[in-house]
């Protein structure tokens, strides 16, 4: 089973989307900061990272590049997830490593169908022009 870590220090949020890819058929862990999230990347290693920007202490573009340092994650995908829609905001999440990029507030359609877009993109064998926005 395809195992996602959520990282978002907005509790809703973690939890709809938690439920969400739940029932999507994906087991699901959960991360409320940064350094939580790096504390669990000690013990599991998840398929996908989906990443909230803005949280307090380490931002999620500053956790992505922690967690690109670690030989074991550096090709692990992520999607990223924000307020906001500005073009340089999704450009620094692309650059630091993401291969999505999803929209606040969003409807569980649109977050399977990004997860499952990253995921498929990050298979071995699979070629993507440019990362999903």
């Amino acid at each position: 089973m395809t195992l996602i870590l959520i990282v978002d220090d907005d509790e809703p949020v973690r939890e709809y989307a938690r439920l969400v890819l739940e029932t999507a058929g994906y087991e699901v862990a959960t991360a409320w900061s940064g350094e939580n999230a790096l504390k669990y990347l000690v013990l599991g290693r998840p398929d996908l990272l989906l990443v909230d920007v803005s949280m307090p202490g380490m931002s999620g573009l500053e956790l992505i590049a922690r967690v690109r340092l670690r030989n074991r994650f550096k090709d692990t995908p992520v999607l990223v997830f924000s307020a906001s829609g500005l073009g340089v905001d999704i450009q620094a999440a692309i650059r630091a490593g993401a291969g999505g990029y999803l929209l606040k507030p969003f409807a569980a359609e649109e977050l399977t169908a990004k997860v499952a877009h990253v995921l498929a993109a990050a298979e071995p064998g699979h070629w993507a022009d440019q990362a999903v926005r």
